[in-house]
């Protein structure tokens, strides 16, 4: 869904969350939704893509003070993988969030995979 403001879009994701949609039979259901962008309503915060990462990964992020920093720590799990307590290593599954990534971590990218999700028709 796009909408022309945060606030907008928010009230829209709230009225999907309290009302549902009508499916093409007619019945009623309520769509899995995740809320994406910035300055999120507290009513809708639940399905904000923020929070979601947040239950979901809890301290498991990485950060670094350049895109270009992050960029390289994961262009390098990517090639060579984290190893685990025991010693035994493994390639995480990542989801590189922000702006401006270079084109090596482009298929971890957030906009790509949404995009691959969704199909290239996105606002």
């Amino acid at each position: 869904v796009c909408a022309p403001s945060n606030s907008a879009l928010d009230e829209i994701v709230l009225r999907i969350l309290k009302s549902g949609l009508m499916d093409k039979d007619g019945a009623m259901y309520t769509p899995s939704l995740v809320r994406i962008g910035v300055n999120a309503h507290h009513s809708v915060r639940p399905v904000f893509l923020d929070t979601l990462v947040e239950a979901r990964l809890g301290s498991d992020t990485v950060c670094a003070p350049s895109n270009s920093a992050l960029d390289e720590i994961v262009l390098r799990i990517l090639k060579s993988g984290l190893m685990d307590k025991d010693g035994a290593m493994y390639t995480p599954s990542l989801v590189r969030i922000g702006v401006n990534a270079h084109h090596s971590v482009r298929p971890v990218f957030l906009d790509t995979l949404v995009e691959a999700r969704l199909g290239s028709d996105t606002c």
